[in-house]
């Protein structure tokens, strides 16, 4: 393992590697943005060159020739003894960062993506077709991640399809979400230093009752109720029930059932997670997969990354991560 850090000022990079104590860099699926807390030595030192960093500067993180993570500065932490600490996030910051006010027409979100891209000046990656147009979608006081989101949940009530946000190489992403390959097989005695886990039913709803509100052209009003649930689950655990309201122009009887059996899919189910610490490995960040083997817990098999914390000290690098079993994306209720 090679790892360097190099500095953009101005269009000019500088590799600033020899300066470097110690990193820290690390997300959640809850939200795109990923933190890097890059900590250096300066000082009055003749000996020590002053390193001229700047809040806005972009900082890059590299193992040999291929990048970890880019992130702009957003502050800085000096001390009486000669440490400097960096802070930096990824372009996804600006995607909270910003709020606005919007309506759109006849859009698709992957289109709202774009637009949001071009007006505030936020490089555009790959932007995959999310094909289902919603006739009006509002938004008042909104980051512009939660208009993202909530866009992207909507498509998937109506598609069943999710689809993926992240940032490479400072590019906003978004695409479907498909089988995550399996990075790393973490097992005890081997690269497994320590772990945890637990199993929960305190979140399960095996029933959901949505009722769907149907406007007319005259503006009269037809309420549907449609009600899934999961008998084999209420035997095991007793009724446990989830309502929910849907309005608008693109509700009718087929959407109402989609988005109800939908719900019960993702909210049936035992919640299964685990913490554990092993020997880091750059490719796994939140929303990767692992497969774990720990005889103790009796964890085994495929995980989905929830959280990671990765700490890169000389040459060692090892990661904490927050695992689940469901292969989950941010998700966001639509309010007009």
């Amino acid at each position: 393992m090679s790892y360097s850090v190099l500095h953009v000022q101005s269009g000019v990079t500088r590799d600033i590697s020899d300066f470097v104590t110690g990193i820290e860099y690390g997300g959640e699926m809850a939200s795109a943005v990923r933190k890097m807390d890059i900590s250096l030595v300066y000082g009055t030192d003749v000996f020590i060159p002053r390193l001229n960093i700047k809040n806005g500067d972009l900082l890059v993180l590299r193992n040999g020739d291929g990048e970890i993570m880019r992130g702009v500065v957003f502050r800085q932490d000096r001390d009486d003894k000669g440490a400097l600490k960096i802070t930096a996030y990824t372009h996804a910051v600006y995607l909270v960062k910003n709020k606005d006010t919007n309506r759109f027409e006849q859009i698709k979100a992957s289109q709202i993506a774009e637009k949001i891209c071009r007006s505030f000046g936020i490089p555009a990656g790959k932007l995959e077709d999310t094909k289902i147009i919603f006739p009006k979608l509002i938004f008042r006081d909104k980051t512009l991640w939660d208009i993202i989101v909530t866009a992207l949940t909507e498509t998937a009530k109506q598609s069943g399809t999710k689809y993926r946000v992240y940032f490479k190489e400072g590019k906003l992403n978004i695409v479907r979400k498909s089988s995550q390959p399996v990075y790393l097989v973490l097992k005890e005695g081997a690269n497994l230093l320590a772990a945890s886990t637990s199993a929960s039913i305190e979140d399960m709803k095996n029933q959901i009752k949505l009722v769907g509100k149907l406007t007319a052209q005259d503006g009269s009003e037809t309420e549907l109720v449609y009600t899934a649930q999961n008998k084999e689950m209420q035997k095991l655990y007793g009724i446990m029930q989830e309502t929910h309201e849907e309005s608008g122009d693109n509700i009718n009887r087929s959407t109402i059932r989609q988005i109800a059996e939908t719900m019960l899919k993702e909210l049936c189910r035992e919640e299964i997670e685990a913490d554990i610490e092993a020997i880091g490995l750059d490719e796994v960040e939140a929303g990767a997969a692992v497969r774990v083997t720990e005889p103790v817990t009796g964890l085994s098999g495929v995980f989905y990354v929830d959280q990671d914390s990765h700490i890169i000290e000389g040459t060692r690098h090892t990661m904490k991560l927050k695992l689940t079993r469901t292969d989950d994306v941010p998700a966001m209720e639509y309010e007009e």
